[in-house]
């Protein structure tokens, strides 16, 4: 078991030196993707991991290994989306924008670059690995993973104090997203309950006003020039807030001062 604990960091080095490459290139600047501060994206490691481990049986099976990679590391890219979603009410990537997609989570352009990345590690890369770590003494191997658990642990401690500071900073956003929201419901004359859709369809000057000053306090926060709040947000180039979220605050907050101006 040792030795997977090291194929969790690898790969997650590997995983972090691909997708920040890929995001730089994209944004023209140098990106440190991910969550953590240091170069390492976990997703990664564990999507390595489970394709090593519940795929290596099907090893005869391309085709199989092929389908069932990108079902894999599909099911792990959503759940972490949507895990994150419900933690702080932020959609940390959106392919929204590609043609196949499920509900912005994964698509299917990525899915199939998972699928082509599982044949790679289990034909190609992963064999000449695992051959490598074990000529390695035991003894060796567990100051290897001991020094790795210990950066593993510094690292996330200081990429959570980042954390905090993003949220609290989102949390002043949101503030002001509300502030937005009761002013307008303050003059509003309609029924939220029975007419917001039909608001929505309809481009009312009003629904105009307050996406404008939706936009203007996003545009406010994505200027925040604190280090952690433009690192987790350049690591993250597609991130937005939560449309669900966001929705619910809009009809709850709306719905409470209609009834409050009727009573």
């Amino acid at each position: 078991m040792k030795e997977y604990f090291f194929y969790l960091m690898l790969y997650s080095f590997i995983g972090w030196c691909c997708e920040s490459i890929f995001v730089s290139f994209g944004q023209k600047k140098v990106v440190n993707s991910g969550f953590m501060t240091g170069p390492f994206c976990p997703i990664y490691g564990f999507g390595a991991i489970f394709a090593i481990h519940l795929l290596t049986p099907l090893i005869d099976h391309p085709l199989l290994v092929f389908i069932f990679g990108i079902i894999v590391t599909s099911a792990l890219e959503y759940f972490t989306s949507w895990l994150m979603e419900m933690v702080l009410h932020v959609k940390w990537w959106d392919y929204s924008h590609h043609k196949y997609h499920i509900n912005g989570r994964v698509c299917l352009t990525n899915s199939i670059l998972f699928g082509i990345m599982a044949l790679v590690l289990l034909y190609g890369v992963h064999p000449h690995i695992a051959a490598w770590v074990e000529g390695w003494p035991q003894r060796i191997l567990t100051i290897v993973d001991i020094v790795l658990a210990v950066y593993l642990v510094s690292d996330f401690s200081a990429s959570l104090a980042q954390f905090v500071s993003f949220k609290q900073e989102l949390a002043k956003f949101e503030a002001s997203v509300r502030e937005v929201l009761e002013n307008i419901a303050e003059n509003s004359d309609f029924d939220v309950q029975d007419k917001f859709n039909a608001l929505l369809e309809s481009g009312d000057t009003r629904m105009q006003e307050l996406k404008n000053r939706l936009n203007d306090r996003y545009a406010q926060f994505r200027e925040n020039r604190r280090f952690s709040v433009r690192r987790i947000r350049n690591a993250f180039p597609t991130m937005r807030i939560s449309p669900k979220h966001e929705m619910k605050n809009v009809f709850t907050t709306m719905r409470e001062k209609y009834e409050d101006k009727n009573k």
